[in-house]
């Protein structure tokens, strides 16, 4: 089976405890399951942390994929689970590139394993010798001047994520796939999907995976931007609906308490 889990707001809405949840439910029923995070970023300024702790591996990786990789004690690498990762900068009106470019720092993309770096050139290069040295000497380099030189490189953004994609469908009947921000579909292509999860603080809903895709497919008709969740949803009837109450600790297991018996009878009844 394949899962999607959206989320309605741009931050903390849910969708990485909530595919945690997924984990730990099908992994008590004795099937093995795997996270997928195709697109994700960390802020340099918000979520140093992270970004330290894999810049000393020698790469940057989601923290969300390596919490789903430790969910469900997998042997898969990183680059696998995460084929994209933006570093983001926080950015005002006194940085010039913020006019020709998004504010990043770089983005890594992983294709079978091999990384390449798409470095915005635009930046303070003394910021990048400071904190990327490392990795910008182990990978390849693609500089990013402005806007044409990024959509230049978007057919290696899709083959990464599918490549990863395949190769991780060979080795799991069962995958969830987490979007980022409020992005309807973490990638354009999938035309396989069973259902669709979309939490929203206190509240979680499930749709029929099959017109999830299809009402995705008719906002993109009529849109040259990334389709956001709501959008999509606005054209469905939810098959489930879920009041999700807050919890204070064990959030993802108290969340796999409460959706279990609902899951029980949509999957194996």
């Amino acid at each position: 089976m394949k899962f999607l889990c959206a989320g309605i707001k741009e931050f903390d809405s849910g969708k990485t405890t909530l595919c945690l949840a997924l984990i730990k439910y099908f992994k008590e029923r004795g099937h093995e399951i795997c996270g997928f995070k195709p697109k994700s970023g960390n802020n340099l300024w918000y979520h140093w942390r992270i970004i330290k702790e894999g810049l000393e591996k020698g790469i940057v990786y989601s923290k969300d994929a390596k919490l789903m990789q430790q969910e469900a004690d997998l042997k898969v690498s990183i680059l696998l689970l995460n084929p994209i990762h933006r570093i983001w900068i926080p950015t005002s009106n006194k940085y010039p590139w913020t006019s020709f470019l998004p504010g990043f720092v770089l983005d890594r993309i992983a294709i079978n394993g091999k990384c390449l770096i798409a470095l915005n050139k635009t930046l303070d290069l003394s910021l990048v010798k400071k904190y990327f040295k490392k990795i910008l000497t182990l990978y390849e380099v693609k500089y990013v001047q402005d806007r044409k030189d990024l959509e230049e490189l978007a057919p290696l953004y899709e083959e990464a994520v599918k490549a990863a994609e395949i190769e991780l469908s060979k080795s799991f009947n069962h995958i969830i796939y987490e979007s980022y921000s409020n992005i309807a579909l973490p990638l354009g292509d999938i035309n396989d999907l069973d259902y669709a999860f979309v939490i929203e603080p206190f509240r979680l809903s499930i749709y029929d995976g099959q017109k999830y895709l299809m009402a995705h497919e008719t906002i993109s008709s009529i849109s040259l931007l990334e389709e956001d969740t709501a959008s999509v949803i606005e054209l469905l009837k939810p098959l489930i609906k879920l009041k999700i109450p807050p919890y204070s600790e064990n959030v993802p297991e108290h969340l796999k308490n409460e959706i279990s018996p609902c899951l029980d009878k949509l999957l194996f009844s």
